[in-house]
């Protein structure tokens, strides 16, 4: 299963944006505890401009997006990586233990 976009930050509910109006406490854990339990299941987070600020100003001069679904993003990927570097049988998604979760300060 692909799934081409999924992006949240609380806004209040304003407009259009109330479509991803949401926590990562909240919606972003549970989607994950959900991709996670079907194994293989391919996903972004956002699209690019969402991931990064400032790409106007050249690749160099681009910050990580501050917004909640962003910075899950780039924790969740790390999580993903580390747990690739566990596999048991050289096929993606089968770990020896589930990784843990860095706090890892992106902003």
């Amino acid at each position: 299963m692909i799934i081409t976009e999924m992006f949240w930050n609380p806004n209040g509910g304003q407009g259009y944006q109330d479509l991803w109006n949401a926590h990562t406490s909240g919606f972003g854990d549970a989607i994950r505890s959900c991709l996670d339990a079907q194994s293989n299941v391919s996903f972004q987070i956002g699209m690019v401009g969402d991931l990064f600020e400032n790409l106007k100003s050249g690749l160099a001069k681009a910050t990580f997006g501050t917004a909640e679904g962003a910075q899950a993003a780039w924790i969740w990927y790390h999580s993903y990586s580390e747990a690739e570097k566990m596999s048991t049988s050289g096929v993606p998604g089968r770990q020896k233990k589930r990784p843990s979760r860095p706090e890892v300060a992106l902003r």
